[in-house]
């Protein structure tokens, strides 16, 4: 059981102990004054999301606690919403006259940049990292996926050539994922900046995908088979597609990934916030968590800095009977970067491995996860090779 106390603020922390023996810290993120709120992307500077005060939703972000809520909500907008953050900047939608615009903000609400394309009829930006943003927008009607770096001018259009609708819904700063419409079944899709370079992630046994997350050469999102939604891992290509699928679930996604966790969440008597690390076995059921009683939770996004574990997400609070923004986290092991072949050692064994991946540009070389294979990742191998573990 775990344990938990409020505070004046109203912020609830609760530290439980996980099927693995690890202990989890949640921590509520409900504004004051908020009727319901929800964390869609963690990471170590923000949490971004959303918040509803009255009838209106609020695009914001925290920073590790309800009573750090900043709210991006321009002033003259019906409704915003975040959905991403990094490095100082936050991305979303900010509902201009009937449509939504694709919005950027650096902090505030008065740093709203709109990044609706010029001819769209409305756009939303899902990602961002490392200063470009992925997401979609309406052209002549159609939804085409995209990406930009900073402004409306900036738009890139990654719809396929054949492919009839498609949406960006992450971004690693070199490479997209979503989902491009193929014969009328959406496809999970890996792009690498450009429509031309579009890939195909759907299994073949699968009758419909969707990639949602991606970190270096690592996609997450869902692939569905024998009617069946199943969470699934890929690297690179359809036939790398990894089962995440809980056995006790009726159907599962995964939505963030970081490193070598992926998180989401799997139904079974109720939606169940989820976290793994590269398998079906290795799935943990983060609602049991949880302070109190919970109607569903889900997981949305995953982030390391340091020793320090993050997960953005919401749940239903049976008590306080409305959707609130959570954050896990709890104390990992600090990967060693230079043990390429796992075995707690560093020695020339792993230099020859990643020696050998570099010359054939594989994406295991790939150091700093910038989609590229290059000298940069040489150097910071070679430096990390130096340090050991």
């Amino acid at each position: 059981m775990g344990r938990w106390s409020c505070t004046a603020a109203g912020l609830i922390v609760a530290s439980a102990a996980s099927g693995a023996g690890a202990q989890w810290t949640v921590t509520l993120l409900n504004p004051v004054g908020s009727v319901e709120s929800v964390a869609i992307h963690a990471s170590p500077s923000a949490q971004a999301g959303h918040a509803k005060f009255g009838d209106s939703y609020h695009a914001g972000y925290w920073n590790g606690s309800a009573g750090t809520w900043v709210d991006l909500h321009p002033a003259w907008s019906l409704e915003s919403i975040a959905n991403a953050a990094d490095a100082g900047q936050q991305v979303g939608r900010a509902r201009v006259g009937n449509a939504h615009h694709a919005a950027l903000w650096s902090g505030t609400p008065e740093s709203w940049i709109n990044l609706n394309p010029p001819g769209a009829s409305g756009s939303i930006a899902f990602a961002v990292r490392a200063g470009q943003q992925a997401g979609m927008a309406k052209i002549d009607g159609v939804d085409h996926a995209g990406r930009w770096n900073g402004s409306a001018g900036s738009w890139v259009d990654l719809n396929p050539e054949g492919v009839w609708t498609s949406f960006a819904r992450g971004t690693s700063g070199t490479r997209q994922v979503g989902s491009a419409q193929v014969e009328g079944a959406y496809h999970a899709s890996l792009w690498m900046g450009s429509a031309a370079s579009w890939i195909d992630l759907n299994p073949y046994f699968a009758e419909s995908s969707g990639a949602v997350a991606v970190w270096g050469n690592a996609q997450v999102g869902w692939a569905t088979y024998e009617g069946q939604q199943r969470a699934a891992l890929w690297h690179g290509s359809s036939d790398s597609w990894t089962d995440l699928h809980p056995a006790s679930a009726q159907f599962s996604v995964a939505h963030g990934v970081h490193e070598g966790w992926q998180v989401g969440y799997a139904y079974s008597d109720k939606y169940r916030a989820s976290v793994w690390t590269g398998s079906a076995p290795t799935w943990e059921d983060l609602s049991s968590t949880l302070p109190g009683a919970w109607l569903s939770s889900l997981a949305w996004s995953v982030w390391r800095e340091g020793p320090t574990l993050y997960i953005a997400g919401s749940g239903f609070s049976a008590d306080r009977w409305r959707t609130e923004a959570i954050l896990w986290s709890r104390t990992v092991d600090v990967p060693c970067p230079a043990d390429m072949n796992a075995d707690t050692f560093v020695n020339g064994d792993d230099y020859d491995l990643f020696a050998e991946a570099f010359d054939a540009a594989d994406p295991a070389a790939d150091f700093n996860q910038d989609g590229f294979v290059n000298g940069d990742d040489y150097d910071l191998f070679a430096e990390a090779f130096e340090a050991g573990c």
